[in-house]
């Protein structure tokens, strides 16, 4: 398994309050489907 790498950025969004950003290891960019990540949509409408 994949160690995670620490924490690259994070913000407060008001709903879940604070998020973190993680680099993902480089052995998991050969699993990330752009076409999907294009097609994902909100509920809120906002890109």
């Amino acid at each position: 398994m994949a160690k995670l790498k620490k924490t690259v950025r994070q913000t407060v969004v008001p709903i879940v309050e604070n998020v973190v950003f993680i680099a993902k290891p480089k052995q998991w960019f050969s699993e990330v489907n752009l076409k999907k990540g294009k097609e994902v949509k909100f509920p809120c409408g906002c890109k």
